[in-house]
């Protein structure tokens, strides 16, 4: 598997654990570092100039996305970073209370 496959594939991997750990985030500290460090992982892969570029080539990557949406496509990463942020945001609400 050439370097960029393994880039995609383990972003696609971490967008499924991702999926699996935020409704476990409101109760589990060690989940919330766990999902702070994936979640980062993510990002980095996303705001990459180079995920546009594989984005618009997305069709020449043959990778498992486990069932879930592709982390080339345009919103699933976006998706999840953005119900992260909701949850981290009331996680916080909860703990000024």
């Amino acid at each position: 598997m050439d370097n960029t496959l393994q880039q995609i594939q383990r972003a696609q991997d971490n967008y499924g654990k991702m999926l699996k750990l935020l409704p476990k985030i409101r109760h589990n500290s060690e989940v919330l570092h766990q999902a702070k460090n994936i979640m980062q992982e993510l990002i980095d892969f996303y705001e990459n100039p180079h995920w546009l570029t594989l984005h618009d080539n997305s069709d020449q990557y043959e990778f498992d996305t486990h069932g879930n949406y592709s982390v080339l496509s345009e919103d699933a990463i976006w998706n999840v970073l953005v119900e992260y942020h909701e949850i981290m945001e009331e996680l916080q609400q909860e703990n000024c209370e």
